[in-house]
């Protein structure tokens, strides 16, 4: 049992330092590149340290990281260094995530990244369908299959916590006076044109 709660704290703290990062990335609120490098090295440590301690869950890490690489998605300083990170460490210290797991989410991943860019080009006008394609469940479905056909659930709670807080601190980044005033001030702007 503790184990999966190490487990879920760390694919949380993950979650959330991933979100925070994209923040101040997306934003441009955060010039200091030595606090964009030490939140990099952070969740990446964190990433590795998932990878090492529940070998399980790595094809899911390395393979969404890898899709992420391929499909170009990895264009932040914290984020090249959160992505170094993860996978030099895990390279050099637990080099066991070679598999077909590992293709299988490299695809999936790709693909949800297809998906995304499309409805972001195209947006939906059925709000349910718009919100199921905004939340990019595909990871969360691939990987709790896997979790099903092989009954190891550590892979789905992974992804599903990582999730949990990515998703909590978009809402909270949403609902933030300063992200709202930015917002507006991007809207007005537009309108102006």
């Amino acid at each position: 049992m503790i184990e999966y709660i190490i487990l879920i704290l760390l694919a949380f703290l993950t979650g959330a330092l991933v979100k925070y990062s994209d923040y101040l990335e997306d934003t441009k609120k955060e010039k200091n590149k030595t606090k964009l490098i030490i939140l990099g090295l952070f969740y990446g440590i964190l990433i590795f340290l998932m990878v090492y301690y529940f070998p399980v869950v790595a094809p899911l890490w390395i393979g969404t990281t890898l899709g992420l690489i391929l499909f170009g998605k990895i264009d932040a300083l914290s984020h090249n260094i959160g992505v170094a990170t993860a996978l030099a460490l895990s390279i050099a210290f637990a080099p066991g995530f070679l598999g077909w797991f590992l293709v299988l989410f490299v695809i999936v991943n790709i693909v949800e990244e297809l998906t995304n860019d499309y409805f972001d080009k195209h947006k939906l006008k059925n709000k349910t369908l718009r919100t199921i394609s905004t939340s990019r469940p595909l990871l969360e479905i691939s990987a709790f299959l896997v979790s099903l056909i092989i009954f190891e659930w550590k892979i789905w709670i992974a992804i599903l916590f990582f999730d949990i807080a990515y998703q909590v601190f978009t809402i909270y980044e949403n609902n933030h006076p300063q992200t709202r005033i930015g917002k507006l001030k991007k809207l007005l702007k537009k309108r102006r044109k």
